[in-house]
């Protein structure tokens, strides 16, 4: 059995967000940045039914270069192997678009 756990990369909880100069978007550059917490939890239960069941577990992440860290907190949890699709603007892409191109990874 294949496990898929889609993760998002987020600003850490205690960071301070300012708008970015062209005021279209947050200034990213001192930000932290950290696994969308029900997207662990979900890692998490994707670990355990595979420690239960067999299989294996594949986390899928779509985003900037910088969500590499996100990547490799899901494998170093215990995911058996990562899918990234970079992606250099994923804020300004709609929820159908992000999830079109997850599926098609997915299905890689």
């Amino acid at each position: 059995m294949k496990i898929l756990v889609a993760i998002k990369q987020v600003a850490a909880r205690d960071s301070q967000l300012q708008v970015a100069p062209d005021a279209k978007w947050i200034d990213e550059s001192n930000l932290e940045f950290e696994i969308n917490e029900p997207d662990a939890y979900a890692l998490e239960e994707a670990l355990q039914l595979r420690d239960a069941h067999g299989g294996e577990v594949v986390a899928l992440c779509a985003g900037p270069e910088r969500a590499t860290s996100t990547i490799r907190e899901a494998l170093a949890k215990g995911a058996d192997r990562a899918i990234h699709v970079e992606v250099d603007d994923i804020e300004s892409w709609d929820a159908l678009s992000v999830a079109k191109i997850l599926a098609a990874a997915a299905q890689s």
